[in-house]
């Protein structure tokens, strides 16, 4: 207990976005998500609540933030690619 060890045996979904050309303004609302989820003094970012299809109610899931390279602004404007993957519950 107290180790983070990714052991689950089950099939996990993940997903990939790109993002190109983002405004200031978007990428001032990824860094506000980031601020809100992360703790800064253990390091550790929360999982957040995924929901791909807005037109299905029921489809969201649990998924962590794998990785959010963010690329050289060129023109004022930004690209990030943002890497999920979905929390197991071990059963």
């Amino acid at each position: 207990y107290g180790i983070n060890r990714r052991r689950f045996y089950n099939i996990k979904r993940s997903w990939k976005f790109q993002y190109h050309f983002l405004s200031s303004e978007d990428l001032n609302g990824l860094r506000g998500m980031m601020v809100a989820i992360t703790d800064r003094p253990t390091g550790k970012i929360r999982p957040v609540y995924f929901h791909p299809d807005p037109d299905s109610d029921s489809d969201f899931y649990l998924a962590e933030i794998d990785s959010l390279p963010q690329e050289v602004p060129f023109n004022h404007l930004a690209s990030v690619a943002i890497d999920l993957s979905e929390v197991l519950r071990s059963v």
